[in-house]
């Protein structure tokens, strides 16, 4: 109905209309510019699509209806004053039903999208699993990158991370600078950071850690005692290496699992932006209960 409305709008060509599509169109060439646009950027576009589709219900469905009602055998005229006004209180009932029609799937989307984003990540819960169950100061090798749970380092992995990074004038998202001071402001302080916090390293693809190991012997001569790993149908973000999968087959231990849907398996594929690391879909709800990936834990 939005598009229908938008090209009634450029048809009808009046002021008011063009007025409504300069933003639309100049935010489209702003944001269709960059190399990623990710489907969330479209939500300032949403208010003028609903005034365009209110339009094309307005004024071509209310004429159509205006048309089939006259020739309706309820009244025999709509040109008597009687008339007219049953002609046009019927015409707005018309548009307010299809108005409601429409709105019906928006609806369903709406309310099972935000129930989703109410629930407790599994980012989460798989964090506070791990503060509670495995000791401060373990070694913990994680692989994935958004999808990870957000955990303390341990003060010497901190440390050295600072140094390093300042040596080699490393960037992380060209925000490095502020990254460092803060960390290194954090670092004067004689509890931080808190308990528990963890060593924790990184395989192949988690850039945002710091110690990354390259190999799988590597994880035997670092003495890592736990691994964790998320996966997910945003598979640019959240797979599993082949080699790491099977090597934990082979000598990890599953401790707990997270799963964002019910029970551990799915019926029908959620629907994502691949482009975004964004946990939560924007259609095929079922089955899907909680924000987050699935997270394993296993202890080698």
């Amino acid at each position: 109905a939005s598009l229908g409305g938008t090209a009634y709008a450029l048809y009808r060509h009046r002021k008011s209309d063009l007025l409504l599509l300069s933003f639309p169109l100049a935010y489209y060439l702003v944001a269709g510019s960059s190399h990623t646009v990710f489907v969330r950027y479209a939500i300032p576009l949403l208010p003028f699509l609903n005034i365009f589709a209110a339009l094309l219900i307005h004024d071509v469905f209310g004429k159509v209806a205006h048309l089939y009602i006259g020739k309706l055998g309820h009244f025999p005229t709509l040109k008597s004053e009687n008339g007219k006004q049953l002609g046009k209180t019927g015409v707005k009932f018309a548009c307010i039903g299809v108005s409601v029609l429409l709105l019906i799937p928006s609806i369903f989307h709406i309310v099972s999208f935000n129930r989703i984003l109410s629930q407790e990540d599994t980012r989460l819960l798989s964090a506070r699993w791990i503060e509670e169950n495995i000791p401060s100061g373990s070694k913990i090798l994680m692989s994935g990158t958004y999808g990870l749970p957000q955990l303390f380092k341990s003060r010497e992995s901190l440390l050295a991370e600072v140094k390093e990074k300042r040596e080699r004038k490393v960037e992380a998202n060209g925000s490095w600078e502020e990254a460092r001071n803060g960390y290194e402001y954090r670092l004067r302080l004689e509890n931080w950071p808190p308990l528990p916090n963890y060593e924790i390293y990184a395989y192949q693809r988690a850039s945002a850690i710091f110690w990354i190991l390259t190999d799988l012997d590597e994880i035997t001569s670092k003495d890592i005692e736990y691994v964790v790993v998320e996966e997910y149908f945003l598979r640019g973000y959240s797979t599993i290496p082949p080699d790491l999968l099977n090597f934990l087959k082979e000598k990890g231990t599953l401790l707990k699992s997270f799963y964002p849907y019910d029970g551990s398996e799915i019926r029908t594929e959620p629907v994502f932006d691949q482009m975004d690391a964004f946990y939560v879909p924007y259609s095929n709800f079922g089955g899907i209960k909680r924000p987050g990936p699935v997270i394993r834990i296993y202890e080698l």
